[in-house]
C-alpha cells in the first residue's frame, strides 16, 4: 500500500509542476492582409514553430493558442511568407 501511495504522490507532484508551463500559453489573434491594398487574405496559413496552426477566415482573421515566446509564420499562395515573434503580444 505504501508503494502505491508513493507512486500516486509522485504522479500528482509531476502534474502540479506542469501547470505553470501551461500558464505560459496565450491567445493570439489578428488579421492577415495584403501589404499593397489592405485586402484580407482568406485561407492564409498561420503556423506555430512547433507545428500547430490555423488558417484565416473570410475576413482574414485568425485566433490561435501559442506560447508567449512562440514564432508564427504567416503564409499564403503567391505571397512571401512572414515570420513574427509573439514576444507576449496578444494581437
Amino acid at each position: 500500500m505504501r508503494k502505491i501511495s508513493s507512486y500516486l504522490f509522485a504522479v500528482l507532484a509531476a502534474a502540479l509542476l506542469a501547470i505553470p508551463a501551461t500558464a505560459q500559453t496565450i491567445t493570439v489573434s489578428g488579421q492577415v492582409t495584403d501589404a499593397t491594398d489592405g485586402q484580407p487574405l482568406i485561407g492564409a496559413g498561420v503556423m506555430l514553430s512547433g507545428g500547430n496552426g490555423t488558417i484565416t477566415d473570410y475576413d482574414g482573421k485568425f485566433v490561435i493558442q501559442a506560447p508567449a515566446d512562440a514564432t508564427i509564420t504567416f503564409s499564403s499562395l503567391g505571397y512571401v511568407s512572414v515570420v513574427e515573434q509573439v514576444n507576449g503580444r496578444t494581437v
